[in-house]
């Protein structure tokens, strides 16, 4: 008779979210640019700091109407964490989304931050695995 073994697994946050960024790249590297788009623009609204960092290129670049040109992942998450602690209600409305022949995306957009409704364009530039490079959001 074999006796019971109890197999005790440590599985850290970390490593399960690394997984699920893997799977996360994966499924990015097979989609249609604006479908990434769509889907970053879902997760900015809903706060998801983790899911946008997924969606990034380890040397991005964002430029912003407040914070600037800011250059490297972990400045660019700073940048929407700010944001995100700065707004309760956050609210996107896609007007439009254009893909050039070089594969740069722009995307037109109602931006609600609280009480506060403003005209966007953002534009895509990706990388060769379809993470975002380059972003530049632009307040009309």
């Amino acid at each position: 008779m074999m006796a019971n073994k109890v197999i005790n697994v440590e599985v850290s946050l970390k490593e399960v979210r690394g997984d699920q960024n893997k799977l996360i790249r994966k499924f990015i590297k097979k989609c249609k640019k604006e479908r990434i788009v769509e889907d970053y623009l879902d997760l900015f609204e809903n706060k998801d700091l983790d899911g946008l960092e997924s969606f990034f290129s380890n040397d991005c670049t964002i430029r912003d109407w407040d914070a600037g040109v800011v250059s490297g992942k972990q400045k660019v998450m700073k940048i929407f964490s700010n944001i995100f602690d700065s707004f309760e209600n956050i609210e996107v409305n896609i007007h439009h989304i254009h893909e050039d022949h070089g594969g740069i995306i722009i995307c037109e957009m109602t931006l609600s931050l609280d009480s506060e409704n403003l005209f966007v364009a953002d534009i895509f530039e990706f990388d060769s695995e379809n993470l975002i490079n380059h972003l530049r959001a632009y307040r009309g």
